[in-house]
């Protein structure tokens, strides 16, 4: 009587297999989250007495113009992570149709909304020194 053992391929390349793909599991989304970071790195908002720019990218630019005409309100919202953090959402309502902004993930927004609305003030000043 004649008998044949046969390798198994997870007995001979299981422990492999299974660190491989606990390893994609975690390596990609590593690499991933590091590419997202740097690219967040290159995202910026320029605020001019007259004008919003927003610009992103490392490779592939973009620059998104936004003109102040006047500010409504500028609030800030954060969540738990967000305040220990110190980031949160800034958002700007102005003038007009559809030209409200919303800046999120903006590192300490309280300095941010208070630059805007001294922005504001300041702007409301020379306006009515101007009309007299």
């Amino acid at each position: 009587m004649k008998y044949e053992a046969k390798f198994s391929a997870l007995g001979k390349a299981g422990g492999w297999a299974f660190l491989a793909i606990i390893l994609c599991w975690l390596i990609i989304p590593l690499i991933l989250w590091i590419f997202y970071c740097i690219s967040i790195h290159f995202h910026q908002v320029e605020i001019y007495p007259d004008k919003v720019i927003l610009k992103k990218g490392i490779l592939a630019k973009s620059q998104k113009q936004m003109t102040l005409t006047g500010i409504l309100s500028v609030s800030v919202s954060k969540t738990l992570i967000g305040t220990i953090f110190h980031y949160g959402t800034v958002s700007i309502n102005t003038i007009g149709r559809h030209c409200d902004l919303t800046l999120e993930g903006i590192k300490n927004p309280e300095a941010l909304k208070a630059f805007l609305e001294q922005l504001f003030v300041n702007k409301e000043e020379v306006k009515q020194f101007i009309a007299e």
